[in-house]
């Protein structure tokens, strides 16, 4: 954070899959301004990637369980690659080559792989988006497909929680099947990663909803948690049903570069992968103060992801409250693809209430003031998703003067620069006492 008699500057990152693009915004030098950024890890180059590929945290490496593969089908053999969508900055396209080649060197040729988008209910990827994701040298060898939660879908068992495993058909046929995919918190599973690239991700509709259902007895968990969650336990339950055989999980740094990768035999590879994550992403949070900034990169794609930027705010006991009631809650959003979709808890969604009136959030938006800043968003994007109290300002000097105008001299703001990765050092410090 630089200084000048009339104004500091806070540095972000923001615009993922679209530049990850610097944004310096300008606020009053008289206001007390802590950035609360995450512990934090270099970046990975290619070496460090691919001997971790080829180093798994527990089970075979690749080739050796893809020659397992190959001397039992032979030339009938069939590989499904699962690699997450957009809305998670996994560098896929760093780690898809790699595993295609030890495929290849197992005897397995690219004709006999397939890559399968992971993506829930999200929205198909398009050729663009898949040019960002895979790398144009991986369009090229190999056939890329688009999950559909609605259609060629098959089930091939049921969890002990009552939840039928309905799965793409194309990955359920595969002989090897492997995933490619990062963790993040996340409100309920603890994490994104581990099997969770399997259920949603490649699950059927009523699969996906009966296991995000809140009500359903017996299924709870929180940000950060894995022992005793039993929405995690299902799925890496509904993840072995379906046959997940090899996994690769990633950690992500401030930048969304990939800071650490393991491989390997799924769970062993989510736990691992689980560790590092609570270390890189903890954050020291400053609490009561009058405005928060949650910048909602790497998620900043949508509309609708730019509540993940939240995620390292989950007390509202009254000595953990980032923001004081009546004071401003700003969120930063380049929203490059818009309002975005989410078939659950996307507008019209089974699942849709409006985010003032959804259990993780409504404590957080009631009885402070909201705004957005995002120049990809119009007004009418927010109705029905939003309470129409809530503020949009394309540009950041209307918003910094209507902050100005409330708040005036010596306002104290904190900054989370990466909100959907960050986690609090104190909910880090509970998990680990409960382990």
């Amino acid at each position: 954070m630089t200084a000048s008699p009339k104004t500091q500057t806070i540095d972000l990152i923001w615009k993922a899959w679209h530049g990850n693009e610097r944004l310096s915004l300008p606020l009053p030098a008289d206001w007390e301004v802590r950035v609360c950024g995450m512990a934090d890890a270099p970046a990975l180059d290619d070496e460090a990637i691919n001997a971790a590929l080829h180093t798994p945290v527990a089970g075979p490496t690749l080739v050796d369980l893809a020659r397992r593969k190959r001397e039992q089908y032979g030339d009938d053999l069939r590989v499904c690659i699962a690699v997450d969508d957009l809305e998670r900055p996994t560098e896929a396209w760093r780690i898809v080559p790699t595993l295609l080649d030890d495929l290849n060197a197992a005897g397995v040729s690219d004709d006999q792989v397939y890559i399968v988008i992971s993506l829930g209910t999200h929205r198909p990827l398009i050729r663009e988006d898949l040019l960002k994701k895979l790398g144009e040298p991986v369009l090229e060898r190999v056939r890329v497909l688009n999950h559909s939660p609605y259609q060629n879908l098959v089930t091939v068992g049921e969890t002990s929680y009552g939840t039928p495993v309905e799965i793409n058909r194309d990955y359920a046929e595969a002989h090897l099947k492997i995933a490619v995919g990062m963790l993040s918190p996340h409100g309920f599973a603890g994490y994104s990663g581990g099997g969770k690239i399997v259920m949603p991700g490649l699950a059927g509709f009523n699969t996906v909803l009966r296991n995000h259902r809140p009500v359903i007895k017996g299924l709870s968990g929180h940000t950060g948690q894995i022992k005793g969650n039993t929405r995690r336990a299902e799925i890496e339950e509904a993840a072995r049903i379906a046959g997940l055989d090899w996994l690769v999980n990633t950690v992500a740094n401030s930048r969304a570069e990939t800071a650490a990768v393991f491989a390997g035999e799924p769970e062993a590879v989510f736990l691992a992968a689980a560790e590092v994550a609570q270390r890189t992403y903890r954050t020291e949070v400053v609490y009561h103060n009058d405005v928060a900034i949650f910048n909602a990169f790497p998620k900043d794609t949508e509309l609708i992801q730019a509540l993940n930027s939240l995620n390292v705010w989950t007390s509202q006991k009254p000595e953990r409250l980032i923001v004081k009631p009546g004071g401003t809650v700003v969120f930063i959003t380049a929203a490059s693809h818009g309002v975005g979709t989410h078939g659950l808890f996307g507008p019209g969604g089974a699942l849709f209430v409006r985010r003032d009136k959804h259990g993780l959030f409504a404590d957080i938006l009631n009885g402070r003031d909201v705004a957005f800043f995002s120049p990809n968003l119009y007004r009418p994007n927010f109705i029905g998703i939003y309470p129409p109290s809530v503020r949009l300002f394309r540009e950041w000097e209307p918003l910094l003067a209507w902050l100005r105008k409330k708040h005036g001299t010596g306002t104290r703001v904190a900054v989370f620069p990466t909100g959907p990765l960050q986690m609090a050092a104190e909910d880090i410090e509970a998990l680990e006492r409960a382990e």
